[in-house]
């Protein structure tokens, strides 16, 4: 993360009373992105069951049914290259589809499907998977939604030196506003 990132971070720490973990940082990339997650964070859904707990279930699930590995050998600190290692890039894109995750590793369908980095773990196809994205709000905000949203603003508009006007959903913090 650059210094503009930090300062950024630090800001919304700051006025959501919030921590933001590196990790969940590394993968906020737009302000959408952003206002979901701080919007996750002060107002939780209920859920019946871990989502992490789900998701890895779900994806090991869905592993087991494209490669011929042993159930054991899905556990979080396993290697993804490993899972997929012979045959398996011709099953990534099922794969990718099926867990929801082509826009992470296709650069939101701009480039064609890649795999996986080879240090790329299970665990972080689960954090991918569990990530809050803008796209499960509901499509008009509510009044707490839209405060957060008019918050989320003014803070990247003063931290990335630009009008207001110009940050919306689909703004990149890097690609857009040239924040590193």
């Amino acid at each position: 993360m650059g210094l503009d990132s930090v300062e950024l971070v630090i800001e919304i720490e700051d006025e959501f009373a919030i921590a933001l973990p590196d990790a969940a940082a590394a993968l906020i990339q737009t302000a959408g992105q952003l206002h979901a997650y701080i919007c996750h964070r002060l107002r939780p859904q209920p859920a019946p069951r871990c989502a992490t707990a789900r998701a890895f279930y779900f994806l090991r699930r869905v592993v087991l049914c494209h490669r011929d590995v042993c159930r054991r050998a899905v556990r979080p600190s396993a290697r993804v290259a490993h899972l997929l290692a012979s045959d398996g890039p011709s099953c990534w894109p099922e794969i990718a589809d099926a867990l929801r995750l082509r826009p992470h590793f296709s650069f939101n369908g701009k480039a064609a499907l890649r795999r996986p980095a080879v240090f790329t773990t299970v665990g972080d196809l689960i954090r991918m998977m569990t990530f809050p994205n803008p796209m499960d709000l509901p499509p008009q905000f509510g009044e707490f939604e839209a405060g957060v949203w008019d918050r989320v603003r003014t803070i990247v508009s003063e931290q990335a030196g630009v009008h207001i006007d110009d940050i919306h959903m689909h703004t990149h913090f890097i690609n857009d506003l040239g924040m590193d």
